[in-house]
């Protein structure tokens, strides 16, 4: 099944999970919307994605949050593509921005601004191929950890494999951690 959203406005939604819309198993093509002020108790007070297919194009996501992950977007088994968003103000435990957790994610001219978590500030990556291309992280804060703008975490024991965080041509601005890692953090655990 699949989910196509233009020029759609989503704000001050309350759900467990996905604030705004949650994607189990399916496909989401949103264009041109705003997902604004929504909130879940658990993941992804913007939009949740378990097992989905997302395509987001010059999407807003502002001043969402989550009791737990992912304020504005939560990926779980997902496959992402992110075009010309913008993350801002969005707040969570971890994964300001966006979450994302055994998924394979390309984002695209998209901006992070002034999110801000426990850690991974702008986004919070466990287990994911994750690609930045010209993106902008600027005023993102881990407020009690690590990854102002990124925390990207790998843990090779589990799938015997290494995960690829890659950005190119991005700009990183005033982002802070209060542990380490001002901008970013990456860490892979190695395997036996």
């Amino acid at each position: 099944s699949a989910l196509t959203c233009d020029h759609v406005t989503f704000v001050g939604n309350k759900a467990i999970w996905g604030g705004g819309i949650g994607v189990g198993g399916g496909e989401l093509y949103a264009n041109d919307c705003v997902f604004s002020e929504n909130q879940a108790e658990t993941w992804g007070g913007g939009v949740a994605g378990d097992f989905a297919t997302l395509h987001l194009n010059h999407c807003a996501f502002e001043q969402n949050g989550s009791g737990w992950g992912s304020g504005g977007l939560h990926m779980d088994h997902a496959t992402a593509m992110i075009t010309d968003c913008a993350f801002s103000g969005n707040n969570a435990v971890f994964g300001g921005g966006f979450h994302a957790v055994y998924s394979q994610i390309t984002s695209a001219h998209s901006e992070f601004l002034n999110n801000q978590t426990e850690a991974g500030g702008g986004v919070h990556i466990e287990d994911s191929d994750c690609v930045f291309e010209q993106c902008s992280f600027q005023e993102n804060k881990a407020l009690n950890g690590t990854g102002g703008a990124i925390d990207f975490y790998a843990d090779s024991t589990i799938f015997d494999r290494s995960y690829l965080l890659k950005v190119e041509g991005c700009s990183f601005t005033e982002n802070s951690a209060s542990v380490h890692s001002g901008a970013v953090r990456i860490e892979q655990s190695a395997s036996d």
